[in-house]
């Protein structure tokens, strides 16, 4: 296995046959491809050898180094001897290119078994709510801001929806705001309350774990005049209800800390330290995007004053979400225009996802009950996993959510892992899918070694993952490893 430099592919394309493989997207191939360059997707890279022989001179390029490494390992595994990857690769190749030809190598159907372990980041959509959904999309289309016939049925849709997204949190319908995603509810909580606030409730208290669509604010609130106290976290994640208490004064106007952390999966003592906030009239914010589906959330037991989900996290569409927002609480709106949500977030409803969001809501809550599943299975896989060498498993033993395991494997890259496990067919992070290449803030936190930190992956079970797909991950990890 050897790397070459775009210019030296330039010289052997010349020179030599050899075989290209682009191992981009396919729209990116089809937007523009190095003239007979064969396009076939890493996860089909296993067929290769029912192609060609294991002498054959495979080339592989790809935008960056990384895919097409990790198509070569694989390849040398399995018996290929004369492996090459080009680096930089596609992002900086300045010859020849077409738009014309070449097609993907097929033969048969896609041979290798696909494993989807990476439900924090995203689930997919549950058949009964695209059905849902579809009949809006295709029937029912009207504006709910409209007095006719059609706006009454798209107006009567989002009183059913926010029941049943009321009912899964245990809230009022009028308490709920519907919301463009989780990043939006997080900024809408945020600027809603401390903007409604009076002047000397300018301090913000929130946690070091939390996840983007809060932390990213801090510049610019502290641009606006607000003070942020970011607080540490233990080493398996918890924030300490006397950290958040030393830190309290009546200057706070808002503490927010996520419900349980996306990353490590540590579950966050919510009840005690709202408890905490209040006592100095503060008011609390948590971010339960991760939490929703998989702890039974009661917004009154908590006492919360808002709280953000999502619907992609809960087996709905993206680009919707909520947030709840107590009766009472100071808010002024984010999002200026319209009168709709009773004047608190501007803009046409997303009818249909919003009505996604309330199948969702509803198909989850009768999944509550079937939780301790995915616990038996994440901690099936951890038993597993502890029988393999120089392995280390981050986050809180048992205040974690029940389908989550971030761990790391010594002497292997977590982003190389993460391409060579998508070789085989399973899909799982490196870290949040919101972060990219950015070393993970939560893990730094949690003061996990820096080698450790690049080896981390994070594995996020759902309800159709089986042992069998957990024992099928074990044998790739087996090989990867060399065990």
């Amino acid at each position: 296995m050897q790397i070459i430099t775009n210019d030296e592919l330039k010289y052997l394309l010349q020179i030599t046959d050899l075989i290209l493989l682009d191992v981009r997207e396919h729209y990116e191939y089809e937007q523009g491809h190095i003239p007979g360059a064969l396009w076939f997707p890493l996860n089909r890279i296993g067929e290769l050898a029912s192609f060609w022989s294991f002498d054959t001179k495979l080339v592989v390029i790809c935008n960056t180094e990384n895919r097409s490494a990790a198509a070569c390992r694989y390849l040398k595994s399995h018996g290929f001897k004369n492996l090459f990857y080009v680096v930089p690769g596609m992002k900086a190749w300045d010859g020849p290119l077409t738009t014309a030809g070449c097609p993907m190598l097929t033969r048969g159907t896609n041979s290798i078994k696909q494993v989807y372990f990476d439900h924090a980041a995203t689930t997919p959509v549950d058949p009964q709510v695209a059905s849902a959904m579809w009949w809006y999309l295709t029937q029912e289309f009207g504006n709910p801001s409209s007095a006719y016939y059609y706006g009454r049925r798209s107006k009567e849709a989002l009183f059913k929806a926010r029941h049943q997204v009321a009912q899964l949190i245990g809230a009022n319908e009028q308490e709920i705001i519907f919301t463009s995603g989780g990043t939006e509810a997080d900024n809408t909580a945020l600027w809603g309350i401390l903007k409604a606030l009076p002047p000397e409730r300018r301090v913000l208290i929130t946690s070091a774990i939390e996840h983007a669509a809060i932390l990213n604010n801090i510049p610019a609130l502290e641009k606006a005049g607000y003070r942020v106290i970011v607080l540490p976290v233990t080493d398996t994640g918890l924030v300490e209800p006397e950290v958040l208490e030393q830190a309290l004064s009546s200057k706070v106007g808002l503490v927010s800390i996520m419900y349980a952390n996306n990353e490590v999966g540590t579950i966050q003592p919510i009840a005690e330290l709202v408890k905490l906030a209040h006592q100095v009239g503060a008011y609390f914010h948590t971010d339960a995007v991760q939490a929703v589906g998989l702890c039974s959330i009661d917004v009154n037991q908590l006492q919360v004053d808002a709280l953000s989900l999502s619907a992609h996290k809960i087996y709905g569409p993206k680009g919707v979400g909520a947030l709840y927002l107590r009766d009472g609480t100071p808010y002024l709106p984010f999002i200026y225009g319209g009168a709709q949500e009773n004047q608190r977030r501007a803009g046409t409803e997303n009818v249909a996802g919003i009505v996604g969001l309330g199948v969702a809501c509803q198909r989850i809550c009768q999944q509550l009950k079937n939780v301790e599943y995915l616990k038996e299975l994440r901690d099936y896989l951890e038993d597993s996993l502890k029988l393999l060498s120089g392995v280390t498993i981050h986050g809180h033993p048992t205040q974690r959510l029940p389908n989550n395991c971030c761990f790391s494997i010594s002497d292997y890259s977590g982003q190389d892992l993460v391409l060579d496990l998508d070789v085989y067919g399973i899909a799982c992070s490196s870290g949040s899918a919101c972060q990219g290449k950015q070393p993970s803030h939560v893990l730094q936190a949690i003061h996990v070694p820096e080698k450790q930190i690049k080896q981390a992956i994070r594995i996020s079970l759902g309800w159709s993952n089986t042992r069998e797909e957990i024992d099928y991950f074990i044998s790739v990890l087996k090989e990867l490893t060399g065990e």
